[in-house]
């Protein structure tokens, strides 16, 4: 008697990959140095990877943040970092936004700060 043979090809199911981040991560620190200095620090980086030379902007909410500089690139380590100064007739909190483009697609991140 001859064994039968099955025609199901002996697959094994397919296990869908890991799903993965499709976009980058971006953080964001404020820290105030003197009375009317900021310390702005943040970060780019895909799946814990930093990414270097990504072109940051730098914008506040109100208007009343004067950045040294509000184009910014990451270092080797997705690091982008410049201080800021307060008005004096600043507004209680102040929203400081880090934008990339990333495939065409702008992404952000968010920092409140309150004065």
């Amino acid at each position: 008697m001859a064994k039968k043979r099955c025609r199901c090809g002996g697959k094994v199911p397919r296990i869908p990959p890991k799903i993965i981040r499709e976009f980058p991560d971006i953080t964001l620190q404020i820290s105030e140095t003197e009375d009317t200095q900021l310390k702005i620090v943040g970060r780019v980086s895909y799946n814990k990877i930093p990414l270097k030379n990504v072109k940051v902007a730098l914008r506040d909410s109100s208007n009343s943040l004067n950045f040294d500089s509000d184009s910014l690139l990451t270092n080797n380590s997705g690091i982008f970092t410049t201080t800021a100064s307060v008005l004096p007739y600043v507004a209680d909190d102040i929203q400081v936004f880090a934008p990339i483009q990333y495939n065409g697609d702008p992404l952000s991140t968010s920092s409140q700060l309150s004065t």
